[in-house]
């Protein structure tokens, strides 16, 4: 899975920088919890909106929404890397 052009990439409030759906996991798996819940809270979800349009695909999304941790999230990501349902 080829890395997204910069522009479309996500930028974290710590300063890094998430260009595929696998870094995405690998990122979640090891960013502070500050940065995780900068980014995620009652009112938005900065990943799952990420993913749902610029990585066209509401179902991960979704996955992502429900997870009530960033290893849930990065849970989902990876299995959805994996082809598990």
């Amino acid at each position: 899975m080829a890395d997204l052009p910069h522009n479309l990439c996500f930028h974290a409030i710590d300063g890094s920088v998430i260009s595929s759906l696998h870094h995405l996991a690998e990122s979640l798996e090891w960013m502070s919890d500050d940065t995780y819940y900068y980014h995620v809270n009652e009112h938005k979800n900065d990943f799952a909106n990420w993913v749902e349009h610029v990585h066209s695909n509401a179902a991960l999304a979704s996955d992502i929404r429900r997870r009530d941790s960033r290893l849930g999230a990065a849970v989902a990501v990876y299995r959805h890397l994996l082809g598990c349902k």
